[in-house]
């Protein structure tokens, strides 16, 4: 039976960043970006308050597409009065359009996060609710937990497939402006700049998802090993035990993506801000 010991992955990253988060979300411009998105959604009342990201953040994935700024629109407008050669405006144009499909992409990561939590309400947190943690199941109780694994192995695993394609592309693309932005660094600094930023982001993103993945795959693992002998009740109650002791864990990793996704807008945000305001620095100064 797999060992209890190998129940979570390595979460060294959720433990290390915590603390940044926890200073990040009591910054002026995290409140007012909230507020603002709360407007928008026609939620103008909503608080922010102390709730946990799940219950703060619904409303946030509805509008993922339209906090970014400067939006495309203007940024457009805005490089053809100021980009001096076609190849800076191409190179400019083509970070702002990458970082704009990166904040699309965060909109994507938060439904995939909000994905998770449906399956593993809908079928882990189900059983954990209904049957004693203690084991001694009676029939039907075993019955149903053999039921609601079978159902939680069959779901996509939300960390997989098209938002993982989507993933690497956006790392490939940002590599790609990486290298032409180096080459003209003088001019494009703070494009540059901007651009290992974000690709830092991107980064740490995909470590969390990464683990989100495996997570979610070693509980269908535990769950495979109980449907392959689902007539033997004391490997079914093991896993019941090994799926509660991890259940405050895994609520807090997706809340962790979360809240990291959410900034990531931010620094998305101020960094098209920053490149924008560099580039009008270098037009008064020549």
């Amino acid at each position: 039976m797999p060992n209890s010991a190998n129940e979570q992955p390595n979460q060294n990253i959720f433990v290390d960043l915590h603390e940044a988060y926890a200073k990040a979300f009591k910054t002026e411009s995290y409140h007012a970006f909230w507020s603002r998105g709360q407007i928008i959604t026609g939620n103008p009342d909503e608080g922010y308050g102390d709730s946990t990201p799940h219950s703060r953040l619904p409303s946030y994935r509805l509008f993922a597409g339209s906090l970014s700024e400067p939006d495309q629109e203007k940024v457009r407008n805005f490089l053809q009065l100021t980009a001096q050669t076609d190849i800076y405006y191409n190179l400019l144009w083509n970070y702002f359009n990458n970082s704009a499909d990166t904040s699309k992409f965060c909109g994507i990561l938060l439904e995939n996060i909000e994905q998770a939590r449906v399956n593993y309400n809908r079928s882990v947190q189900n059983v954990l609710e209904t049957v004693p943690i203690s084991g001694n199941f009676t029939e039907d109780q075993h019955n149903f937990i053999i039921q609601e694994f079978l159902v939680f192995v069959k779901l996509e695993n939300s960390f997989a497939g098209p938002a993982a394609q989507h993933f690497q592309n956006i790392r490939e693309q940002y590599g790609d402006l990486q290298s032409q932005l180096d080459l003209h660094r003088e001019k494009l600094d703070a494009a540059a700049k901007a651009t290992y930023m974000l690709n830092r982001d991107l980064d740490t993103m995909n470590r969390f998802v990464r683990l989100l993945h495996d997570e979610v795959e070693h509980k269908k693992d535990l769950m495979r090993f109980c449907l392959q002998r689902k007539d033997d009740r004391p490997p079914v109650e093991e896993v019941v035990k090994l799926l509660k002791t991890s259940e405050s864990s895994f609520s807090r990793q997706l809340d962790e993506l979360e809240e990291y996704v959410y900034l990531c807008f931010m620094t998305i945000n101020r960094a098209r801000s920053f490149v924008i305001k560099q580039i009008q620095m270098q037009q008064i100064h020549g």
